[in-house]
């Protein structure tokens, strides 16, 4: 009897690479952005300091999230909470495997637990 496939790993590394790259478009479009300016003017832009932020993961978003309501919360209430703060819709299924990923990879160091089913808090 063949035995099903188990493709949970390959779909949370595919979440987490479409994650980083919103991230590292929004980042070629903002320097694509400046580099026209630059050719525009290129006098005033040899005076423009170009600053960009790195894009923040999904993880780093729910540490804020948690950090800040002070309890566990429900991985709805996460999903809510980080679609509010990142200005897009994140699926309670996109934000839970990002933590279980962060959970399983860290053992013990990672810095968020699950606290009973569909809850998750801060480590210590």
């Amino acid at each position: 009897m063949k035995q099903p496939v188990n493709t949970k790993n390959v779909e949370e590394a595919l979440l987490d690479l479409e994650h980083r790259r919103a991230g590292i478009e929004h980042a070629i479009a903002t320097l694509r952005h400046m580099l026209a300016l630059m050719r525009e003017n290129a006098q005033e832009a040899a005076n423009v300091e170009v600053v960009i932020d790195p894009p923040r993961s999904c993880l780093q978003d729910a540490l804020e999230v948690l950090e800040h309501a002070g309890r566990p919360l429900h991985i709805s209430e996460i999903a809510e909470l980080l679609s509010a703060k990142r200005g897009r819709k994140m699926t309670r299924a996109s934000v839970q495997s990002t933590l279980i990923h962060h959970i399983n990879s860290l053992g013990n160091e990672a810095k968020i637990r699950k606290v009973r089913p569909c809850y998750y808090g801060l480590r210590g």
